[in-house]
């Protein structure tokens, strides 16, 4: 028989121990704790790639051109070339809104995974997103007698940077990770199980009362029967001697 012509083992490999089917035993003691724990923190995945693309993107766009000549560091600091080319306040808030959420609470999330600055990060880029928005158009709905040009390629590259990392954190906020989704499905698993016990316990406690009540109305009546022949019998005269 040749080696190829031998069976061969289909069967399945042994699964690995307990703790391979139960991942959370070490969180079974305290499974509300463990997921208030796992809430203070999220996690990223591949939507730190986005997110670092993002920051960069937008570093970037600070050094090129907003609107014409007027860069990006211009309309942060309001500089000059600024103010010469009518620089609205909403790209004003826009650049400072896109700065603080896309680079530094952005930054911040990455390094600390912390649930509080992510969410910081993700309400400052949607607002940096609507204004960046609003610079657009108030830039190409200028008047023609104001100097200037309109939106120019560094505006729309810290436009697309501000909305990438405000829709990566948008899935990262908005759901929960698999981790605090066991704990959620443990947690349901535990209330059911102390649920059943408690129906148990009563049912129990209810059979138990039931044995100790003894249904002894059918002795006491032929008791009573008995007594009252009894005493029937007793109250019956003598019988006379015939002589």
């Amino acid at each position: 028989m040749t080696e190829q012509d031998k069976p061969q083992d289909t069967t399945s490999p042994t699964p690995e121990p307990s703790k391979e089917r139960d991942r959370l035993a070490a969180y079974r003691g305290d499974l509300a704790g463990a997921e208030r724990q796992a809430s203070q923190v999220v996690s990223l995945g591949r939507q730190q790639v986005f997110m670092g693309l993002g920051m960069v993107g937008f570093f970037l766009s600070l050094f090129l051109p907003h609107s014409g000549k007027v860069l990006g560091l211009d309309v942060l600091f309001y500089s000059d070339t600024a103010q010469q080319y009518v620089t609205t306040v909403p790209e004003r808030i826009y650049m400072w809104l896109a700065l603080i959420a896309a680079v530094l609470l952005n930054a911040a999330t990455l390094v600390t995974r912390s649930a509080l600055i992510a969410y910081l990060t993700w309400f400052f880029s949607g607002a940096a997103m609507f204004y960046s928005v609003f610079a657009i158009w108030m830039r190409q709905s200028r008047p023609p007698t104001e100097p200037g040009v309109g939106p120019s390629f560094g505006l729309i590259i810290g436009t697309v940077s501000v909305s990438v990392v405000a829709a990566a954190l948008s899935f990262v906020v908005l759901r929960r990770n698999s981790f605090q989704a066991a704990l959620a499905e443990a947690r349901r698993e535990e209330k059911h199980h102390d649920h059943v016990a408690a129906v148990q316990e009563k049912i129990l406690a209810d059979e138990q009362a039931t044995a100790a009540f003894v249904d002894d109305r059918r002795s006491r009546a032929a008791q009573r029967r008995a007594a009252g022949r009894k005493a029937a019998g007793g109250e019956q005269p003598p019988a006379e001697n015939q002589s």
